[in-house]
C-alpha cells in the first residue's frame, strides 16, 4: 500500500525555540509528511538557521521568507509552494503533535466507505471546559458540537469524546485534502493576525464537503506562549472580522443581525464582569466601527461592500 503524501505548512514569526519543538514532533510522526514548508516572517535569520540545521530525516524541507507580516498571506504562500501531495496540514508553531497524529486522521481521510471527508483535526490535550452557560446564552464562541451558530460564531469540538462530523476546524492543527484547500484558500482581506480565517475557510468548505473531529489524535500546546488574553487590537479585529464574515458567508437579515448584536452585547458584558479592560475597549471600538460600517482590519472593505 502506498504511503500517503502530506505537505505541512507552518507560518512563524520570531519564535525559533517553539518552532523547533513543533518540527521535531512532525519528524517523529508514525506517518511522516513528504514535505515541510516553513513560512518565516521573522526579523532576523535565527528561524532560517534553525530550520536549515535541523535533521528532519527524509522530509523535504522548504523555507520561504516573506516580509509582509500576515498569517493569511503566510498560509496561502505556503499553499503556493505545496507540491503534488494528497494532503496538506496547517500547524501553528507553538504546538507539539502526538506521534500518531497524522496516522489517526488519515484513517478517516483514506476511508473508502464513501464518506469522503475533505479534512479533519484532533483535539488539544487538557481540554476540560468549565460551565459555559453565559457563552451559550449570548451565542459567543464556546465548546460544543463543532457547528456554527446563528451569530456566525463557531463552537469548538475539542471537548467532545467521540469521533464525529463537524463544520468548524481550528486553523493551526488541520489536515485537508490538498485540492480542496487549494480551491478554497484563505481570505487575504483579513489583515495582520487574521482573526476568523479558520471560521471563514471552514464555513465555506463545510457547505459542500464533510469535515471531522477525531479526539484520539492529540496535540499539546506550549505553556511557554505569553498570556493569550485578548488585547484591544485583537479584540477589535475579532468584532470587525466576524461582522465582515457574517456578511460574506451568511448575509445580513433581521435574524443574523439580531444574533450578531446579541453576541456583541454578551462579549462586552463578559469582559466587563471579568475586568478585562483592554479587551472591553477593543469591543467598543470594534462595535463603533461596525456601526459606521468602516472596518480597518479588512483590506479593501469598501470594494467588498461595493462589489460583494
Amino acid at each position: 500500500m502506498n504511503q500517503p503524501t502530506i505537505a505541512v505548512i507552518i507560518p512563524t514569526l520570531n519564535r525559533p525555540k517553539l518552532l523547533e519543538k513543533c518540527l521535531i514532533s512532525v519528524a517523529r510522526q508514525t506517518i511522516p509528511p513528504t514535505e515541510c514548508i516553513v513560512v518565516d516572517q521573522s526579523d532576523n535569520q535565527e528561524t532560517q538557521q534553525l530550520f536549515e540545521r535541523l535533521d528532519l530525516g527524509k522530509i523535504k524541507k522548504i523555507y520561504v521568507h516573506q516580509k509582509k507580516k500576515s498569517l493569511i498571506y503566510a498560509r496561502n504562500n505556503g499553499l503556493d509552494h505545496v507540491g503534488s501531495t494528497e494532503f496538506t496540514c496547517f500547524l501553528d508553531d507553538d504546538i507539539v503533535l502526538a506521534p500518531n497524529y497524522f496516522e489517526l486522521l488519515l484513517v478517516h481521510l483514506k476511508d473508502t466507505s464513501g464518506k469522503n471527508y475533505a479534512g479533519g483535526m484532533g483535539t488539544i490535550s487538557g481540554t476540560n471546559p468549565k460551565s459555559q452557560f453565559f457563552e451559550k446564552f449570548f451565542q459567543l464562541p464556546h465548546y460544543g458540537s463543532g457547528k456554527f451558530l446563528a451569530s456566525g460564531a463557531p463552537t469548538f469540538p475539542h471537548a467532545l469524546k467521540k469521533f464525529g462530523e463537524v463544520e468548524f476546524l481550528s486553523g493551526g492543527m488541520t489536515l485537508y485534502r490538498t485540492p480542496i484547500i487549494k480551491e478554497y484558500r484563505y481570505d487575504e482581506r483579513l489583515i495582520g493576525y487574521g482573526h476568523g480565517d479558520d471560521v471563514d475557510v471552514n464555513y465555506r468548505i463545510s457547505r459542500k464537503h464533510k469535515l471531522f473531529f477525531e479526539p484520539a489524535a492529540v496535540i499539546y500546546q506550549s505553556d511557554e506562549v505569553p498570556n493569550r488574553d485578548p488585547g484591544t487590537i485583537h479584540r477589535k479585529q475579532f468584532v470587525q472580522n466576524m461582522y465582515y464574515l457574517l456578511q460574506k458567508n451568511v448575509g445580513l437579515n433581521w435574524k443574523t443581525s439580531l444574533s450578531f448584536g446579541w453576541m456583541l452585547a454578551g462579549l462586552s458584558l463578559d469582559d466587563l464582569r471579568k475586568f478585562k479592560r483592554s479587551a472591553l475597549i477593543g469591543d467598543l471600538i470594534g462595535i463603533y466601527n461596525v456601526l459606521r460600517d468602516n472596518l480597518d482590519s479588512v483590506e479593501n472593505y469598501k470594494d467588498f461592500k461595493k462589489n460583494g
